[in-house]
């Protein structure tokens, strides 16, 4: 279970993972922060670049779960305005709340 925990890459903005990327990787999950990953720390919505990055990776198959530690009010307020799964108080860096998301998603 946790090599499917490992990262297979690492990007410097999460735009930059192209949905031919992403078929490339082979893997249909899709684990994502909120804070600093997916918006800027404090803002209340995600930007529209980002939504659109979603839904043109959801057309490839991708598979989309939000995992953060984060307050399950307030993530599920951000989750359900991307229409995605989630975890909150995922107690990362521990595996639990990605396992979890796996669990979620089927994977």
């Amino acid at each position: 279970m946790l090599s499917i925990l490992t990262p297979h890459l690492q990007l410097d903005n999460v735009l930059e993972l192209t949905p031919e990327r992403f078929q490339k990787l082979g893997r249909p999950g899709l684990l994502l922060d909120v804070d600093c990953t997916l918006k800027d720390h404090g803002a209340k919505e995600f930007p529209k670049p980002v939504v659109q990055w979603l839904n043109e990776l959801r057309q490839v198959g991708a598979m989309p779960c939000i995992v953060s530690n984060g307050l399950a009010e307030r993530i599920e307020i951000l989750a359900r305005s991307l229409d995605v799964p989630f975890v909150a108080r995922a107690l990362k860096p521990f595996p639990f709340g990605c396992k979890r998301a796996l669990q979620i998603l089927g994977l």
